[in-house]
């Protein structure tokens, strides 16, 4: 991890871990697994400084004032889940992967054996929790929506069905929003239903230059666990938001796929729903687009049905890919004096006055 003046905090954590740094946010929790010398970076006005992250860096909230933030390739830095990150900069270079997947709102708790039903999916578009049976039969949870409309859970005719989330948002603005969590499935005599899958999180690159892309940038919904013999799967979550703004390279990929409902794994339970698809924003001036650019909003499977007669549950619907009006951050004092030297300086000391 690099910054040009250092002026943001860091929390060093794992030394002694050699794995990659791993983030699944699974039933509201995050679980982690933390690379040597992996950091933590919390957002700040970097003041003209440049920001380049390690290879299993986790960058949280909003950075601003950053004179170039870069990814190298090869590097894999994740997105803190529950925090929507943004970053302002005068240039944006991504080479390797900015990952965001499940770091949105976290998946309803799964029914427990006494029994009971599933939580519903944390956001605006939760999907709702499966509902239990009299001892087997639990419902499966429905799937999250943010761009599209979540599946709903499946069901027998003793458990109610569960409703899939509804989307929110607009493919309109240049606002986007952390992905919505599918609902746990619900519980059975001596089985707790499956945990729904966490919602993608929310990206905000914004650039006054250039902004590159030739590695790909995920905001992935996280797959619903799969019940038990008796209980229902969690539903999927859904994709999360991505925002693009400045003077657009792109080369490379943008997901905010919604998430697959978990399966029932015997013939006396019920599947959960697909997460919806969520939302990718590009703002700014087209540059060039390479044969290497890809956008997938697409909606998560339902979860399998292995038989029985459960009603099966619903995948989730696609979200949207949109150009929008471009969201300019404010320019800095620094970043226009690195970008146009003493003019610059001088500009934006009689603009700051004008105004």
């Amino acid at each position: 991890m690099e910054s040009g003046k250092n002026r943001f905090r860091g929390i060093r954590v794992g030394k002694a871990v050699k794995a990659h740094l791993r983030i699944a946010a699974l039933g509201g929790l995050m679980l982690a697994t933390t690379a040597a010398n992996a950091v933590v970076i919390n957002g700040s006005d970097l003041s003209g400084g440049n920001l380049t992250p390690g290879d299993g860096d986790v960058l949280s909230g909003a950075f601003i004032n950053v004179g170039t933030f870069t990814i190298n390739a090869g590097t894999t830095v994740y997105v803190m889940p529950g925090v929507a990150l943004s970053i302002s900069a005068n240039t944006i270079v991504i080479d390797g992967i900015l990952n965001a997947d499940g770091a949105g709102f976290a998946g309803g708790t799964g029914g427990n054996v006494v029994p009971s039903a599933g939580g519903a999916g944390s956001g605006p578009g939760g999907g709702g929790g499966g509902g239990q049976g009299p001892c087997v039969h639990g419902g499966g949870g429905a799937g999250g929506g943010y761009g599209g409309n979540g599946g709903n859970g499946g069901y027998w005719f003793t458990s109610p069905t569960a409703a899939g989330g509804s989307s929110y948002g607009s493919a309109l603005t240049t606002n986007v929003q952390m992905g919505s969590g599918g609902g746990g499935g619900g519980g059975a005599c001596g089985y707790t239903g499956g945990v729904g899958g966490a919602g993608g999180g929310a990206v905000v690159l914004s650039a006054l230059a250039d902004l590159v892309l030739n590695g790909s940038i995920t905001a992935d919904g996280l797959n619903g666990a799969n019940g038990d013999t008796y209980s229902g799967g969690g539903g999927g979550g859904s994709g999360g938001g991505i925002l693009l703004s400045g003077i657009l390279t792109l080369d490379g990929t943008l997901s905010a796929t919604g998430a697959n409902g978990g399966a029932q794994t015997g013939g006396l339970s019920a599947s959960g729903g697909g997460g919806g698809g969520g939302r990718i924003k590009l703002a700014g001036t087209l540059n060039s687009v390479g044969a290497g650019y890809s956008t997938d909003v697409s909606g998560g499977s339902s979860g399998v049905n292995r038989g029985g007669s459960a009603q099966p549950p619903g995948s989730g619907l696609a979200g949207s890919v949109s150009q929008v009006p471009q969201a300019v951050p404010e320019p800095s004092v620094f970043v226009l004096f690195s970008s146009l030297g003493l003019a610059g300086l001088v500009f934006a000391r009689r603009h700051k006055q004008a105004t």
